[in-house]
């Protein structure tokens, strides 16, 4: 049975769009807890319940998560039978139905249920897959759907693992295959077990996938991200730098306002005053037929009580996000009820749309609220309810039909056409699960064409699920995939171009037609066929991709599209383009998507290794990547290549600025790769010009080439260091062109450098110099450099202390120094203001005697319980506090790793994301920041060769080097060649003990800036 104890949200407990109408379609006991839900071909519901959330197992040990069987009966357009299908399931997820069945992600396992005896209850349960980590729940793996490239997608979530088909379990134990989704999101194909990486994950709850393929998911403060490009791309150019190929596209940004209608009241950590998105999770994508609202993606905010709608519209390759007008200041749903929990939204069989509440009163993981607050909390409450509400136009819904499940084939072909999303994606799942379907009438489908108009998007999204359905079929053939490429629509021809990948061997015509694809209309499909005209040898493709950038150049996801397919034709393109630089025609600075848009060219020193995004002119930024490409793929045999880089970029036609960008790139690229060609007579020669007759950045750059071939300095090279120590002396001269010396100062040697370098660390020397000179010194490797640090360490400012104190700790060579000047008095304990991590740096040191001599002046006590700490200073919080005092707070402890009130560095989260959280809730977790780590703000130490460690989040990687953020928003990108190991600290980057050298009034102020930025 399916009592239905609740009822419709009575008016004025909600608001929704006008246009709409809501009605309750099951509720408890007939479900509860749901987090997810899919419909099988026969229209039958089944509903994830994640009852054990949020404390785990129970005493018993047993898993507690269930899937729940709801159908309506007599169709009345609600639920009337409600059958428990499985239980004992391990923090369910998501669920998509498969031949009969479900595929439920249960981590550590992907399970497939099925009745089998027709009772409504699962009586198959086989483990699939395996391997997913488990951990805090918001970031388990999720997800799960069918798309349209025949596999199940899902996204990692954040926890990752090491994921294997249960089949190979005892295989891959003993080293046989497996896949690490590490960062990445998956991808599996139910008729092979075949499982691969998709795209960088977002890290979160949902995913969704438009009509044509393009998907999106979300991240707690950064609700709407699409995912770019495949990993698979990027990882076929080794010497592409690392890249993050999922960004956000919302014009409103990351932590975007949001407008709950809810009470405020003060909660244990996302209080409902909220007004921005704080844990945006469960996505959707709204598409009613006919001319209902405009189609676009939905995204749940638990905390808000809210379902969001943005719109969107494609500019360049990416779409661009935004509210609907008329929903500017509103949502397309929220209630007024706290526990009004929407974690997920559905298009049904008859074209409506379920909304998912969980109905908790508490939504948030116990790890993450302060044990003061948790003892006074019911965890649990609302464990006994559930809700699912369907919502639908008020004008009604065309007729859907009569359910699939007994369809015939050829009437299955012809709902690839339907009107309703969820019946085309159903009809196609089910002639892949039967493995058979008429092939003439899928083929006429897919190559009709319109008489006359381009013709409908429906034509059009039959035309696209009959191509995929072939494909999947293994019937596709190369005459129809020419056709599609034809087609009047660009969703078409952008998937006919991921389909050809598969008939590239031996089909000469369809790869001449791809080439021909760099000239297609729509920058979509331009940005498409760059990836596709990778899979292309390098003479066929090299000449199309230019064309592709002459057009799409200050498109940055283009631009590493065509970066990942040039292979070793960069360093062909990268001539091309200097060749061509002064009439490529580029986009306006600020054209495109907010995730692509480059500041307005302007003329800006070319940092070390990479230009900050931003900081060029779209030409010298396009330069700056295709030489660095080209540098990295250069190799032993590359020595020709490099002089005719050389060449062109020493040119008298070509500008100093594109010289500079050339030099940079190469530099950077080639001190990546992991090997170099070798020296000759003319590449020294052209090094020397470059630096004789270049720009400080270019002979900077042009030295740091011949340090990666192994030229030995000369006296080019010494004149130049004799120039540079007397600029970087030279206190008549602006900042920057001291700091660019000092950075040449960084390339000698020693006895040459180090005098220059250690005359800056004199106390009247700005600080920004000092910190720039220690740097430097950092990479010329002395034993006395520890030292000579100390000595001069209290005519450090801030930033040159800081910068002081990392190198300091991170060389153990000279842990034994700080030791000695503790011992001896030259410096205390309190000028170093050493946080608990850089503590155990000394007193875990592997230097011999460091570590029992540290225990003597300093100790390790935050090894005892932080939450007797945080108990303490709430009780001797005052009740007010000054944004005004909180800003200097910031500015001095918090400012090196966080964003607030728009002043700091973004490594940590942005604690304007944490304004709606309560005082008691930011207590615990500034004093406590290991209380709970979401995943993607974990630690990483890196060991390298040299016997530095350096300590940082991963921010990318590639398959030759990986790019850590530390404090301060260094950024700091490591060759795979230098790194002998590296490892989690299962900890935060934020120190614990920040609390000393404050007062409560000054802990009291920095909430303050926090919670009103």
């Amino acid at each position: 049975g399916c009592a239905r104890e609740a009822t419709l949200p009575q008016p004025g407990s909600y608001e929704l769009h006008p246009a709409l109408e809501i009605e309750l379609w099951a509720a408890e006991p007939a479900v509860l807890d749901p987090v997810a839900l899919t419909f099988d071909a026969a229209e039958r519901m089944y509903v994830v319940e994640m009852r054990d959330y949020p404390e785990g197992l129970p005493p018993d040990g047993r898993p507690g998560g269930a899937v729940r069987l709801l159908e309506d009966t007599d169709g009345d357009g609600r639920a009337d039978r409600s059958t428990v299908f499985a239980e004992g399931l391990s923090f369910p997820t998501s669920i998509a139905a498969w031949k009969g069945g479900v595929f439920v992600t249960a981590p550590p396992q992907i399970l497939f249920l099925e009745d089998t005896d027709g009772d409504g209850r699962a009586d198959r349960r086989q483990v699939v897959y395996d391997g997913f980590t488990l951990g805090v729940t918001d970031s388990n793996v999720n997800g799960l759907r069918w798309a349209i490239d025949n596999h199940f997608h899902g996204v990692n979530g954040g926890n990752g693992g090491h994921v294997r088909h249960s089949e190979a379990a005892g295989e891959a134990a003993a080293g046989g295959p497996w896949t690490s989704i590490r960062g990445l999101d998956f991808r599996f194909d139910p008729r092979t077990g075949a499982v691969g990486t998709t795209y960088h994950t977002s890290a979160g709850f949902g995913l969704a996938f438009d009509e044509w393929g393009r998907s999106f998911s979300p991240f707690n403060v950064d609700h709407l991200q699409q995912r770019v490009i495949p990993e698979r791309y990027l990882a076929r150019s080794p010497a592409l730098p690392p890249v993050r190929a999922t960004a956000s596209i919302s014009v409103h940004g990351a932590m975007a306002r949001i407008f709950p209608i809810s009470a405020p009241v003060t909660r244990p950590n996302h209080p409902e005053q909220a007004g921005h998105y704080s844990s945006a999770g469960g996505m959707g994508y709204l598409d009613f037929p006919g001319d209902g609202l405009p189609r676009g993606v939905l995204v749940c905010d638990v905390v808000g009580n809210l379902v969001s709608r943005e719109t969107l519209r494609m500019e360049g390759p990416l779409y661009v996000a935004e509210r609907a007008p008329e929903e500017r200041e509103s949502e397309l749903f929220r209630s007024r009820d706290p526990a009004f929990r929407p974690v997920g939204v559905e298009m049904g069989p008859d074209g409506a749309l379920y909304l998912i509440d969980m109905q908790r009163d508490v939504i948030e993981h116990p790890d993450y609220i302060p044990e003061s607050l948790r003892r006074t909390l019911d965890l649990r409450a609302g464990s006994e309810r559930g809700r699912i509400y369907r919502i639908a136009p008020r004008r009604g819904l065309p007729p859907a039909g009569p359910p699939l499940a007994g369809a015939g084939s050829e009437r299955l072909v012809e709902e690839l056409a339907s009107p309703l999303r969820w019946r085309r994606d159903t009809a196609q799942r089910l002639l892949l699960e039967r493995g058979a379907a008429p092939l003439d009438p899928l083929r006429e489908m897919a190559t009709a064409r319109p008489a006359g108009e381009p013709g409908t998007e429906r034509a059009a999204l039959g035309r696209l699920h009959a191509l995929w359905t072939l494909q999947g079929l293994h019937a596709i053939d190369q005459a129809t995939v020419m056709a599609a490429l034809d087609d009047p629509h660009p969703g078409v021809r952008e998937n006919a171009l991921q389909i050809a990948e598969t008939l590239l061997p031996g089909a000469a015509a369809l790869r001449g037609r791809i080439v021909a694809m760099g000239d297609d209309p729509s920058a979509r499909v331009r940005f498409q066929a760059a990836l596709t005209l990778g899979e292309l040898a390098s003479a066929e493709r090299t000449a199309a991709l230019l064309e592709i950038l002459r057009r799409d150049a200050a498109h940055r996801f283009t631009r590493i599209a065509v970066a990942s397919a040039l292979g070793d034709g960069a360093g062909e393109a990268l001539a091309e383009v200097l060749a061509q630089a002064a009439t490529m025609p580029l986009s306006p600075a600020g054209a495109g998507p907010a995730a692509e848009r480059a500041a307005p060219p302007r003329r800006a020193r070319v940092a070390p290794g990479r230009a900050e995004p931003g900081a060029l002119g779209h030409a010298e930024t396009l330069v700056l990547e295709l030489a660095e490409l080209a540098g990295g793929g250069l190799g032993r045999d590359g020595a020709t290549r490099l002089e005719a880089l050389l060449a062109a970029a020493l040119a008298p036609a070509t500008p100093r600025p594109l010289a500079e960008a050339v030099l940079a790139g190469l530099a950077a690229g080639m001190g990546r790769a992991p090997r170099a060609p070798a020296a000759t007579a003319t590449i020294a020669a052209f090094l020397d010009r470059a630096m004789l007759d270049g720009s400080t950045a270019m002979a900077r750059s042009a030295w740091r080439v011949r340090r990666a071939i192994d030229l030995p300095d000369g006296t080019v090279q010494a004149a130049a260091l004799a120039r540079a120590a007397a600029s970087a002396r030279d206190r008549a001269l602006a900042v920057e062109e001291r700091g660019a010396a000092v950075e040449v100062l960084a390339l000698g040697r020693w006895e040459e450098s180090a005098p220059p370098l250690l005359d800056l660390l004199a106390g009247a020397e700005p600080s920004e110099l000092q910190a720039r000179a220690v740097a430097a010194l950092a990479g010329l490797d002395h034993p006395s450099l520890g030292r000579d640090l100390i000595d001069r360490f209290r005519g450090l400012g801030p930033p040159a202390r800081r910068e002081a104190l990392r190198l300091l700790l991170r060389r153990p060579a000279f842990h034994g120094e700080v030791v000695s000047a503790l011992e001896e008095g030259r410096l205390a304990p309190g000028e170093l203001a050493l946080d608990l991590e850089q503590r155990r740096r000394l007193l875990r040191s592997e230097a011999p005697g460091v570590a029992r001599r540290a225990a003597a002046l300093i100790d390790d006590h935050e090894y005892g319980n932080r939450a007797v700490v945080v108990e303490e200073w709430l009780a001797r919080l005052p009740a007010a506090g000054s944004s005004a005092r909180g800003r200097a707070i910031h500015q001095r402890l918090c400012a090196q790793c966080h964003v607030a009130a728009g002043i700091g560095h973004a490594v940590g989260p942005d604690l304007g994301s944490l304004a709606h959280r309560s005082a008691e809730d930011l207590v615990s977790n500034i004093l406590d920041p290991n209380l709970a780590i979401h995943p993607s703000y974990v630690a990483f130490e890196v060991a390298l060769a040299s016997g530095d460690r350096e300590l940082g989040l991963i921010a990318a990687e590639s398959p030759t080097a990986l790019t850590l953020v530390q404090a301060g928003g260094v950024r700091r990108e490591l060759a795979r060649r230098e790194i002998a190991s590296m490892r989690s600290t299962g900890a935060s980057l934020m120190p614990t003990g920040i609390e000393q050298g404050l007062t409560p009034q000054d802990l009291r102020d920095l909430i303050e800036l926090i919670q009103n930025r």
